[in-house]
Parts: C-alpha cells; structure tokens; sequence
C-alpha cells in the first residue's frame, strides 16, 4: 500500500503537536486558599506543613485549613480583649462556578457581631455575589407563638445578631440567633417589663435556621429551622 506523500510530510507535525498535548500539565484546581486570598480577606499563607495568617497584633496565628472539603478556620484572641472566629468555604455550583463564603465574628466581652460575605469567581477575579445568600433577620427566627408578641412590641427584636457557621462537610450553612446583647440590656429595664421580655427571648425564637445550598440554582435558600431556643437552666 503507497502512503500518500502529503500525509508522510505532515505526519512529523501531528507527532510533535500529540507530543506537546501529552506533556502540558493538568491545571491545578483553585483551592478555598487561594479564593480566600483573592476575595481580599487576611492572607493565608503556607508555613512547612502547616498554614498560618497574621492576627490582630500582628504575630503570626495556625490556620486549619481542609483542602478535600474547601473549608478553613481560625481565632484570635488578640490582646485577651475579645475574640475573633474565621471561617471561609468553598461551594461549586453544578456548572463548576466556584463560590466562597466567609464569616468573621468578633466577641468583645459584651457580645458577638459578625460580617458574612460571598464572592464567585469570574474570570479569574473573586466578584461580590450576595444575592447568592440570603440573611435572616431576628424575626425570621420567631417561633408561631412569639410573632404575636414581636407584632405588639417591635423594639423587643432590638439588639439581638445573627451568627453563621459554615461547613466542613456536606454544604448546609448554619444560622443562630444571639441574645447576648439583649440580655445585657434587660439590667436597665423595670422588673416587670425586664420578666416579660426576658419570658420573650427564652422562649419566642427558634434555635437555628439551615441556609441549604441548591448546586443546579448557584444559590441558598432558608430551609429547615431549629426547635424553639431555651436557655440553659430554663
């Protein structure tokens, strides 16, 4: 059989092209690190075997960091003054779009306020994305027996946070309500107005609400909520 000799001139040139396809390296795939990193948070950083990042007076603080399940954490206790909890993870949507969520809460002996945050990557830039997770309010937290009364009496919502935890595994963020502030407050109140309202954060108000993550959607929505909250001893 006679080989064509255009294909004899062109098969060094195929060779070489199959040679190259085979020799590029697979792309590294972008880690929680380095999302972390580029939505602008406080660097992580490797240090030998381990991760680290600069904390509040500027030494350097252990990261745990879950490379398998897109998720890392660490605290801060500062000057002993208050405390400061991390966290980001990692969530892909169903066509491989890369979210990271980041929660940063700090407790200051008094109470507990926090920051959350979501980016999505787009094009190599880590982009705001908060329509992607909606907040609770303190009044999504109202149990059916406590809506009645936060109708009558609004300002009983005041000064009550909401705390985040983001997780290692599976893709459920959890959101709890802080009363800690709140219940400081009731001190300044008469002691029948201070009974009723404490009767009201100790029992009106669900323990938790589940933000579940819809991978096809690219979004989280409020799912199954706690049972009704009781302080210890109650």
């Amino acid at each position: 059989m006679r080989i064509p000799f255009a294909f004899l001139l062109a098969f060094p040139l195929i060779l070489a092209a199959g040679e190259s396809s085979a020799a590029e390296p697979k792309k590294a795939q972008t880690t929680v690190v380095d999302l972390h990193n580029q939505a602008g948070h406080d660097a992580v950083l490797r240090r030998g075997d381990g991760w680290v990042t600069v904390g509040m007076v500027e030494e350097e603080l252990p990261v745990t960091v879950d490379l398998k399940n897109g998720f890392l954490e660490w605290s801060d206790e500062g000057t002993g003054g208050g405390t400061r909890k991390v966290q980001s993870a990692l969530f892909r949507t169903a066509d491989r779009l890369s979210l990271l969520v980041s929660f940063s809460a700090l407790f200051d002996g008094v109470g507990v306020g926090g920051t959350l945050t979501v980016h999505e990557q787009r094009e190599g830039k880590m982009v705001p994305a908060d329509e992607r997770l909606p907040r609770p309010a303190p009044a999504a937290f109202l149990t059916d027996a406590g809506a009645p009364l936060a109708q009558q009496h609004p300002d009983w919502l005041e000064h009550l946070g909401v705390l985040y935890t983001l997780p290692r595994v599976g893709t459920t963020i959890v959101a709890t309500l802080d009363q800690t502030f709140a219940h400081l407050k009731l001190r300044e109140l008469p002691e029948a107005e201070r009974a009723a309202r404490e009767a009201f954060l100790d029992e009106a108000f669900h323990a938790s609400i589940e933000l579940t993550f819809d991978k096809k959607a690219g979004k989280f929505s409020l799912g199954r909520k706690g049972a009704a909250a009781k302080r210890p001893g109650k």
